[in-house]
């Protein structure tokens, strides 16, 4: 069975744009509403006393922080998921995109030690055969850093950037780091200065508008590169 770590992009995507609907909505529907309240009060100051215009002051900004923390606990169900996803992302794509002994193709390895193959063989098995196994990349890799040509000794120093460990969970990392920017649950901004929901909601806004899309079809197009095949 074949996995595409595309698919794993897709899914965060998906979660992504529910929980900014299901911020939007609440944010519409409860801190607007919290708002209105405040306004209402403040426009009516004068029909309280002191005390009364204080007590309903502090009830409405008690129910407020009530309705923002719940967006973020939202916003907290959408980083489990993902922390879910990506566990399952993980074990998948293990062996493919993990250094590891029984990845080691031993009648490959053979062959390569042998020295029969040209540099030009070499690079050519690496594309064709073991593309998605980043064990035999960095042994194909070494082996041709080692060569006389220039030009195949950074053939061999990108297919050893190929091999590294858990490229494709920096992807989704990223894409995730992203999406939390655009949900932005702890309402700090860019400086780590604590701000309001009202400040947090718009940035929220302005990161979708101007990051989000882009970034998702950028990461979207590398994560094509990825796949691992499962056995059944």
């Amino acid at each position: 069975m074949k996995v595409e770590l595309v698919d794993y992009i897709e899914k965060i995507n998906s979660s992504f744009i529910e929980a900014r609907k299901t911020y939007a909505e609440w944010y519409n529907t409860f801190i607007e509403d919290d708002n209105r309240h405040l306004a209402e009060l403040k426009a009516t100051k004068k029909d309280y006393t002191t005390e009364g215009y204080n007590n309903r002051l502090a009830a409405i900004l008690d129910e407020k922080r009530v309705h923002a923390g719940k967006i973020a606990a939202q916003i907290d169900r959408f980083n489990a998921h993902v922390a879910k996803l990506r566990e399952s992302c993980k074990a998948e794509f293990k062996d493919t995109y993990s250094i590891t002994p029984r990845s080691l193709d031993m009648a490959a390895v053979e062959l390569i030690k042998s020295g029969i193959l040209t540099d030009a063989e070499l690079l050519d098995l690496a594309q064709t055969e073991y593309v998605n196994n980043a064990t035999m990349l960095r042994y194909i890799g070494n082996t041709l850093q080692k060569s006389e040509d220039k030009a195949m000794q950074q053939k061999g120093a990108a297919l050893m950037a190929r091999s590294q460990n858990n490229l494709h969970l920096e992807l989704f990392d990223e894409l995730v780091r992203i999406c939390n920017s655009c949900l932005r649950p702890e309402h700090y901004d860019a400086g780590g200065r604590l701000i309001d929901i009202e400040r947090a909601y718009e940035l929220s806004n302005n990161m979708e508008a101007e990051l989000y899309n882009n970034a998702y079809t950028e990461i979207k197009n590398k994560a094509l590169q990825y796949s691992a095949e499962l056995s059944d």
